[in-house]
């Protein structure tokens, strides 16, 4: 996905193909303001959650991001247009290590 195309919040297929998947329309003041108001009102449910809790939203996160790492780790090798044995290719598998 390029830049333009981020701007415009276009989201591309998984496997980065120019084929558009979904539309999102640009955030304005209001909603940004009010997002950032949303997190302030709440920033302190995280402090206030017991050690146990907190462990397991960290882990339900943790299998979500294995669940897709493979995903990612190919489309960004997709768009930086990358070799199997190319430098920066285990750059990729790193983040998810």
């Amino acid at each position: 996905m390029n830049i333009e195309q981020e701007d415009r919040g276009e989201m591309l297929s998984q496997n980065n193909t120019p084929k558009l998947v979904m539309k999102v329309p640009p955030s304005s003041k209001i909603e940004i303001d009010a997002a950032l108001a949303a997190l302030k009102a709440h920033k302190n449910v995280w402090a206030s959650l017991a050690i146990q809790e907190r462990i397991n939203i960290l882990d339900e996160i943790i299998n979500d991001v294995q669940n897709v790492a493979e995903r990612w780790i190919n489309a960004g090798i997709e768009a930086q247009d990358l070799q199997a044995n190319q430098y920066g290719i285990g750059e990729k598998h790193v983040m998810f290590s």
